[in-house]
């Protein structure tokens, strides 16, 4: 169905051009946001000639299978990673409406999400593990967002999702990694590319190097996929041209670990010759088959994003400061920076023994061994004769 959109100071209309089969945009003649309501008229004239032209009768306009799908990639067209993982989140939705029949926005009701968090709650991963309360909570803040839109296109008088009164889950911290874990996934990365079929080796390859980067540059699994036009070798420097929040906050990370530049080298020079332009290929089985590999060694709870946090937390140990470390993972928020540190009282204990603060001499110990003076009794009458005459 049509929708209107601000763009340069006007409305734009996108819709659906039936001579040449596909979706189209046009600015209209309505200033933004002065004539919302003659844009809003605008975009439900053309919606009802999409729906004449279709043979879709006005009162099935709306439902979540005529126009959400074509929604979510419309909106995150130029994030095509972010639109890869809300189509996943829609998919999980789209199951619990079809068990409940719900095909319309109007049929959504409050009790509705309060039952989802329920019924995601007894839904199976493929590795057999249950999904996590709040991931429910993130699709149901999506479906919200999808509900407005579905506002804005007149198909539901007001949205019913909120998670206002859903309780969240305290969520899990990521660990950092020791260096037992760190040679544990190493092994484990060998063992399978020893025994695993040519087709799969290139998969555990990818993965063992998105490993190793993350866990020398400290950067997030999706920017583990480097060009290696921006790669600079001669000055030891990885260029993050779209980290996440995109190209306006690319960042260039120095490499601070000399042994890591000759294992890069080989790894640029071994994917050229296969063809490739990226040190590694990142897909959607990338994280899941790294959990599974953790999970067959016996440390659980173990993600790609952990590798991050044992960047930060060992750069905190090695005295860096917080402008530093911030500046080496490209954090711009104190509060998000903060919930990366995981320094334990042994990791505190065992750095400040390296680095004493600068303090007076102590006083010199008390010669506890000897026997105190025992103390004499003084009777009531010795007291008052002590006493000056005048009181």
């Amino acid at each position: 169905m049509a929708s209107i959109y601000e763009k340069q100071g006007r409305f734009w209309l996108r819709y659906f051009d039936f001579e040449g089969n596909r979706w189209r945009d046009r600015p209209t003649e309505y200033a933004a946001p002065q004539d919302k309501k003659k844009a809003q008229l605008l975009k439900m004239e053309t919606s009802l000639e999409e729906a004449r032209r279709k043979g879709v009768k006005p009162g099935q306009q709306g439902r979540w299978d005529s126009w959400v799908t074509d929604y979510i990639n419309f909106r995150y067209s130029t994030s095509p990673k972010s639109c890869q993982r809300v189509l996943i989140a829609w998919r999980m939705l789209y199951r619990f409406m079809n068990e409940k029949q719900i095909s319309h926005p109007r049929q959504w009701i409050y009790e509705h999400n309060q039952a989802y968090v329920q019924w995601k709650a007894q839904q199976k991963k493929p590795s057999g593990k249950t999904y996590l309360h709040n991931s429910a909570l993130r699709e149901l803040k999506f479906l919200a967002m999808v509900m407005n839109e579905a506002k804005r296109r007149g198909y539901v008088g007001q949205s019913a999702v909120s998670v206002k009164k859903i309780p969240r889950e305290k969520d899990r911290l990521k660990p950092a990694l020791t260096d037992e874990q760190v040679n544990l996934i190493r092994a484990e990365f060998e063992r399978l590319k020893s025994t695993s079929s040519d087709s799969e080796r290139v998969g555990v390859e990818n993965t063992a190097a998105a490993f190793e980067i993350a866990l020398y540059t400290g950067c997030r699994m999706s920017e583990t996929s480097i060009a290696f036009e921006n790669i600079d070798f001669g000055r030891e420097r990885i260029t993050f041209v779209e980290p996440k929040g995109g190209p306006e906050v690319a960042f260039t990370h120095p490499i601070i670990f000399p042994e890591f530049v000759p294992w890069l080298r080989a790894l640029v020079g071994r994917r050229r010759k296969e063809g490739h332009t990226t040190t590694t290929t990142i897909t959607l089985t990338t994280s899941r088959n790294f959990g599974r590999l953790c999970d067959r060694i016996g440390i659980p709870d173990v993600t790609l994003h952990c590798l991050r946090v044992t960047f930060i937390s060992r750069a905190y140990l090695a005295g860096y400061t917080e402008s530093i470390v911030k500046k080496l993972v490209n954090h711009a928020d104190d509060l998000i920076h903060a919930i990366y540190q995981r320094l334990s009282v042994d990791n505190v204990q065992e750095f400040v023994r390296n680095r004493p603060i600068a303090m007076p001499k102590p006083l010199p110990a008390q010669n506890v061994s000897a026997k105190p003076k025992p103390l004499s009794r003084v009777s009531s009458r010795q007291r008052a004769a002590a006493l000056p005459a005048s009181i």
